[in-house]
């Protein structure tokens, strides 16, 4: 069985405490015959390019690169099964059995919840593509179309004006009428080639968890009650 971890993606140099818990990692590996991979920036980013092209642009586009590691986390399993551990993770279990699906769950002292810390999965569980693309479909849905370009030239028309309402000189002009219309102050993205102008409106991803440094395995009987508790998260 293999055991993953990710390291890398942000450039960074690896802090004392992912050292200590990847170490003890290491060794409950080596305790087991599990085969250990640390995954790196180069790897992640070959891996998703040759292997799952369809979500290059998920994970390509994130708004912090740190985001990378929980989409490329729900690949890895996919591809080759094993677990996921967190760098800041220490597994609790003497050993795990093979070829099960389980997800971390943490117990606090105010509350016990599912987290994405430390996922254990069979290789070629959709179950793990199904969230990633129900995540594609939350960000594709706060990804508002807000104008048109009108040609000729670099005038531009807001979506809530069409067909025959005011048209703007420039893509300044534009943006500061929707502004003034709507309140919106987030960020907004230019596809040129299609003469569009979005509004950007994100949620955090939900799976964008720190961990607390031990977690425990706890299996469930299915997929479900997880992506229950992250739809409500996705939704407050």
């Amino acid at each position: 069985m293999k055991v993953h971890q990710i390291f890398g993606l942000l450039d960074d140099e690896m802090p004392v405490l992912f050292v200590s818990c990847s170490k003890k990692v290491k060794e409950w590996c080596f305790k087991n015959f599990y085969d250990y991979v640390l995954w790196n920036k180069s790897m992640c980013d070959k891996f998703v390019s040759e292997n799952y092209p369809e979500y290059k642009e998920l994970y390509n586009n994130v708004r912090y690169k740190i985001m990378k590691v929980d989409i490329v986390r729900f690949l890895i399993l996919h591809k080759y099964g094993g677990i996921y551990i967190d760098m800041d993770c220490i597994p609790k279990l003497i050993s795990v059995k093979e070829n099960d699906f389980k997800i971390a769950y943490k117990i606090a002292p105010k509350r016990k919840h599912y987290e994405m810390e430390i996922i254990q999965s069979y290789k070629e569980n959709n179950l793990l593509l199904e969230f990633l693309d129900y995540v594609k479909t939350q960000i594709e849905e706060k990804n508002i179309l807000i104008a048109r370009r009108v040609p000729p030239g670099d005038k531009w028309r807001l979506v809530a004006n069409e067909p025959d309402g005011p048209v703007h000189k420039t893509l300044t002009d534009t943006l500061e009428a929707y502004m003034v219309k709507t309140g919106f102050k987030g960020s907004y993205r230019l596809e040129p080639l299609k003469s569009n102008l979005y509004a950007i409106k994100r949620k955090k991803l939900l799976f964008l968890l720190f961990a607390a440094p031990i977690i425990l395995f706890c299996p469930t009987n299915c997929f479900i009650n997880v992506l229950k508790y992250m739809i409500g998260k996705l939704k407050s």
